[in-house]
């Protein structure tokens, strides 16, 4: 008695004999044997993943609110389900908190002025703890940053103290 599965090309099955991996197998034709083993598909594909209205503090105590989407692939389908709980949980948690320590030492000029450096730095940082997940980090894209009610834009800041220097 058997039990077959059929994966797609970019799918891999990590398969766990007597709850232990025994082998990664895929893509194709998939035999496994009921009661003794389990499959548990990973896709191979690139993954994104959003971090929609996170808020921040910058190193000047100013709040912001920042959309970012993170894109990533797994290369290593039995570290990313034997290495952490929940990969796709884990990659998000991750970039959060990468994303908030960059943030805390970035002034929000530099925010708003180099949201792909900032990515960059991010992605940089994640890469480092996804490699043991079998995880590669593609991109961090920082969509939208929206300043908290009362912090003034930084060109508004600049051109006040431009017209007050003026003034005097």
């Amino acid at each position: 008695m058997s039990f077959i599965a059929i994966l797609g090309s970019n799918e891999r099955a990590v398969v766990f004999t007597m709850g232990k991996p025994s082998g990664v197998k895929g893509p194709g034709l998939v035999v496994v044997a009921p009661l003794l083993q389990r499959l548990a598909v990973v896709e191979m594909k690139q993954l994104v993943a959003d971090l929609p209205g996170q808020r921040y503090d910058t190193i000047g105590g100013d709040k912001v609110t920042v959309d970012a989407g993170v894109t990533y692939r797994v290369f290593d389908p039995l570290k990313a389900l034997t290495e952490v709980a929940d990969y796709r949980e884990a990659v998000v948690e991750m970039a959060a908190a990468r994303l908030s320590s960059v943030l805390s030492t970035t002034p929000v000029e530099d925010l708003l002025e180099s949201r792909e450096t900032i990515g960059n730095e991010v992605r940089a940082e994640m890469d480092v703890y996804a490699a043991a997940w079998g995880i590669k980090v593609g991109a961090v894209q920082i969509r939208k940053v929206e300043l908290a009610p009362g912090v003034a834009p930084p060109a508004a800041t600049k051109k006040g103290a431009a017209a007050e220097t003026a003034k005097n």
